[in-house]
């Protein structure tokens, strides 16, 4: 069951991503984030 819980909690984090449409400024950020990484 602790494996379960695991596996679900990122489904959750996503779905609550999805719904708070933190997905358009979360891409942003990544890619900033890779661009300062990259340097």
């Amino acid at each position: 069951m602790e494996k379960k819980s695991s596996e679900t909690e990122p489904s959750i984090l996503e779905q609550a991503l999805k719904k708070c449409s933190w997905r358009g400024p979360y891409q942003q950020w990544t890619q900033r984030t890779n661009e300062l990484y990259h340097d």
